[in-house]
């Protein structure tokens, strides 16, 4: 199976990350969250990297993807959620400002049919 990192980079104070291309052939599976201050992170999906959504599933919950927590784990995204970023721009939103400096994610994409 073939992979590809990309990095999620959320500035000190920020609570958005950069944005990274999940290229097509490829949809993101996990994400190495650092030590983080206490904060959930959702992921958005943009198809044109200018607008961006969150994901819902039919039930209506929300794309996030970690609880509350000072990460320092990996997070492996649900089946429905990861399928969804083939060919997409995604970016990671934490619910509070990350005052200890920058915090560089890795999503960890694999090939789609893997």
């Amino acid at each position: 199976m073939a992979y590809l990192d990309v990095q999620l980079v959320i500035a000190s104070g920020g609570t958005t990350s950069g944005a990274a291309v999940v290229p097509s052939g490829y949809r993101l599976q996990s994400i190495e969250v650092p030590t983080i201050d206490n904060a959930t992170l959702a992921v958005e999906l943009s198809a044109d990297g200018a607008t961006w959504r969150t994901p819902y599933d039919a039930s209506g919950s929300i794309g996030q993807v970690q609880g509350a927590s000072t990460g320092n784990l990996v997070v492996v995204l649900g089946e429905v959620l990861s399928r969804a970023t083939e060919g997409r721009s995604v970016r990671i939103v934490a619910g509070a400002a990350q005052t200890g400096g920058q915090r560089v994610l890795v999503g960890r994409c694999v090939t789609a049919e893997g």
